[in-house]
């Protein structure tokens, strides 16, 4: 017995699987474990006959309840099978297959169980090796550009297989292909199918081929396919099934018929314009011409085929005569046109037979070619001709046109001499017509005279007199013109001059212009009667002036023959009146153009006079000076804002009797 012991022991150790045992009822006491435990486990056989809860603490955690909840069948069954992971005496975790066998006693009873415990491991890693490379292949199909597809090669032709990205290439669920042996003919384009059926032929003879049709996608929408095939044959050369692809090429069929389109368009563009056109690559073979090109550089040749270099149509051009240039020089005119070719520069023009001229424009492309355009300029050349003699004719006479215009511009300047410049330039620039015509305008009339003229010239010789009233003159006249006052006559030594024709700036700013000339010009006869004195004048002029604003007549006056642009009316008449009652070197201004100027300048109410022409007495105002000047000069005070005006004339003031009225004012606003 002790030997059978033993001898069933080594057996057992023996064993490639661990052969133990437990109790099947009360705490499932281990029993029996074969000594290959330590083999296949590295435990101890005393670790697990000695600890009860051996087996359960060793199961991994993630596959303990599933055995646990599937252990009751062992009692109902009386054998159990599964597999899981258990944690080996290192700690690492191996895949065991777990046969188990229940015994029972005579009476039925569970008594004991029996199982063994083999280690799968490298099946399991194989086995997970497998779906993991299962998992890659099908992964890399559905992630493939393509769809992947299959069919039986005889008989029915059924669908085998499909990738599963045909739902996202085209739509499709892989089971509506796999289940319908008609799903890839019912599907091509009508207009195709014909031919895409006619192609297979040729997949049989040669055991591949490709095709390009339109295919329906489950949006009802047609795309463009490119459809790879590969027969698959057996060992016996039998085909057994076609392995083919499915790739979405929309985009590039699309961007092809485009390309087509651009193409028949340029074709129809360059056909279309009358100038020759021509396009070479970088070798300098020719592409692509219109009819123009042919026609116009090689007419009795025929039109260029592609492909043709330039330097061969060039050449028998000029053999042919079709050069002027090149007659007598081939080789070397050839050798210039290519030099010219290689450097595009400026369009240059060539001479060619029958007297035409053709002007051509070359340019480089981005890929080294050249392209250009071939003008036929002959009748722009026979112009250029008769326009020269045009042009020698044209230069003959602008020559006596010049002269002509030299003479006009002499006279028209010594014209203007007796103008006003407004008048002048208006007249010259087409502004006014020369014509009597005449309108009503509000103007203000500027009256000057030197007081005493006679008397103060009796001693002065003819000469004396003449530099002395031009000089006078002259100056006035510039501050005249620099004030825009438009001069209607000198009279003697008397100037008559209106503001707001034929240029206005305002009936408010022209009385303003015309009562600052006015200051000016006395301010300046101040100045001239010391430079008079020093140059031995006794009496040196004085100027009276008047000024007046209302509405005058203005316009051309006297006859077809001979007019004179002038203003006449009472204001005129009042602006000289005013004059003659002016002080020496005074100003005096209607009330009119007082009540437009008081604002800026300072002019005091003189007693009315009883003008000459005039039934009521005529209110005047002696003008002193700006308002600014003189408060600069702090002879006044003047200070002005809204219901509130201060004036006070420092030169005639009583100041205590100002202050005490000022005052009183004070209370009254405080009050």
């Amino acid at each position: 017995m002790a030997a059978a012991r033993d001898r069933v022991e080594h057996l057992l150790a023996s064993s490639p699987a661990v052969i133990y045992s437990f109790k099947a009822t009360g705490d499932y006491a281990p029993t029996f474990i074969s000594q290959n435990v330590k083999d296949l486990l590295g435990y101890d056989r005393g670790e697990y006959l000695e600890s009860p809860d051996f087996w359960r603490s060793r199961i991994h955690p993630a596959d303990s309840p599933r055995i646990l909840n599937d252990y009751p069948r062992l009692l109902e069954e009386g054998r159990l099978s599964y597999e899981y992971r258990f944690r080996r005496k290192d700690g690492n975790y191996c895949w065991i297959s777990d046969e188990l066998q229940l015994l029972r006693d005579a009476a039925g009873d569970p008594t004991e169980v029996v199982g063994s415990w083999n280690d799968i491991t490298a099946r399991k890693q194989i086995g997970e090796a497998l779906v993991a490379a299962q998992d890659r292949i099908g992964h890399l199909l559905s992630s493939a550009p393509a769809v992947i597809y299959s069919y039986k090669a005889t008989g029915d032709f059924a669908p085998t297989f499909v990738s599963q990205n045909i739902r996202e290439r085209l739509g499709y669920e892989p089971q509506e292909y796999l289940e319908n042996a008609d799903f890839w003919r019912s599907r091509v384009h009508p207009d195709e199918l014909g031919a895409v059926e006619a192609e297979a032929a040729r997949l049989y003879k040669k055991g591949s081929h490709t095709v390009e049709y339109r295919f329906l996608r489950k949006d009802g929408s047609y795309h463009w396919v490119n459809d790879e095939q590969r027969l698959v044959r057996d060992g016996e050369g039998q085909p057994v099934e076609v392995v083919g692809s499915w790739s979405d090429i929309t985009e590039r069929k699309e961007a092809e018929i485009a390309f087509r389109r651009s193409e028949q368009r340029l074709t129809d563009a360059i056909e279309s314009i009358s100038e020759g056109f021509s396009l070479y690559d970088a070798e300098d073979r020719l592409i692509v011409c219109n009819s123009a090109y042919g026609e116009l550089l090689y007419p009795g040749l025929g039109m260029p085929t592609p492909g043709t270099p330039y330097k061969t149509l060039i050449r028998n051009a000029a053999k042919q005569g079709l050069v002027e240039d090149a007659k007598g020089r081939v080789d070397e005119w050839v050798a210039e046109r290519l030099a010219k070719r290689r450097q595009p520069g400026e369009p240059h023009v060539q001479r060619r037979a029958g007297g035409r001229w053709i002007q051509i424009n070359e340019r480089k492309t981005t890929e080294g070619g050249t392209v250009a355009v071939y003008t036929n300029i002959t009748e722009i050349k026979r112009a250029e001709e008769e326009l020269r003699e045009a042009k020698r004719k044209a230069e003959l006479a602008n020559e006596l046109v010049s002269e002509q215009k030299r003479a006009l511009e002499l006279l028209s300047t010594k014209l203007s001499k007796y103008l006003s410049p407004q008048v002048y330039s208006s007249i010259f620039t087409g502004q006014r017509n020369v014509e009597i015509a005449s309108n009503r305008k509000k103007l203000t009339v500027f009256f000057s005279d030197i007081a005493d003229f006679t008397a103060t010239t009796d001693d002065l010789e003819s000469e004396e007199l003449t530099g002395l009233l031009n000089h006078y003159l002259t100056e006035m006249s510039k501050i005249a013109l620099d004030h825009g006052a438009t001069i209607d006559k000198y009279i003697g030594d008397a100037v008559l001059a209106f503001f707001g024709d034929p240029e206005t700036r305002g009936i408010k700013e022209d009385a303003l212009a015309c009562v600052n000339m006015a200051i000016a010009m006395q301010r300046r006869m101040r100045e001239l009667q010391f430079e008079w004195r020093d140059a031995g004048l006794e009496k040196p002029f004085q100027l009276r002036i008047g000024i007046s604003t209302g509405y005058c007549t203005v316009g051309n006056f006297g006859s077809e023959d001979r007019m004179d642009y002038t203003i006449i009316g009472n204001e005129v008449n009042l602006a000289s009146r005013l004059q003659s009652h002016a002080a020496l070197g005074g100003i005096l201004i209607s009330h009119e153009t007082y009540s437009l100027v008081k604002d800026v300048v300072l002019a005091e109410e003189q007693s009315p006079i009883q003008a000459k022409g005039f039934a009521k007495p005529v209110r005047n105002y002696l003008v002193l000076d700006q308002l600014d000047k003189l408060i600069d000069q702090r002879r006044v005070i003047h200070e002005e804002q809204d219901g509130l005006r201060i004036f006070l004339d420092l030169q005639k003031l009583d100041k205590a009797s100002a202050v005490q009225a000022l005052q009183g004012i004070l209370s009254r606003l405080a009050n």
